[in-house]
């Protein structure tokens, strides 16, 4: 599901309520920006996370050094999960 240019990404959650996407060394599209800037927050009781105020993605663990979110995606009549794991550094 993901494209091999996505698999480099990282992406920085701040405590201020903003976000930082670093393209990494492979772009999909070589126009795009290194950089991607936005904002997130915990809404629902920590149990969805909104990222550039879309509520798309369910927690599914939460700690203090690690995070994992669910993506749901509907393509061409088929159902798409995507499962990302973000731990603190």
């Amino acid at each position: 599901y993901m494209e091999d240019c996505e698999r480099d990404n990282i992406t920085t959650f701040k405590t201020n309520g903003t976000y930082v996407t670093d393209e990494g060394t492979t772009k999909c599209d070589s126009k795009d920006k290194q950089t991607k800037e936005g904002v997130w927050k915990f809404t629902d009781n920590y149990t969805k996370m909104a990222i550039d105020n879309e509520d798309v993605k369910s927690v599914t663990l939460l700690t203090k050094g690690r995070l994992e979110v669910a993506d749901t995606t509907y393509e061409d009549g088929n159902i798409y999960i995507l499962n990302m794991t973000f731990i603190n550094k």
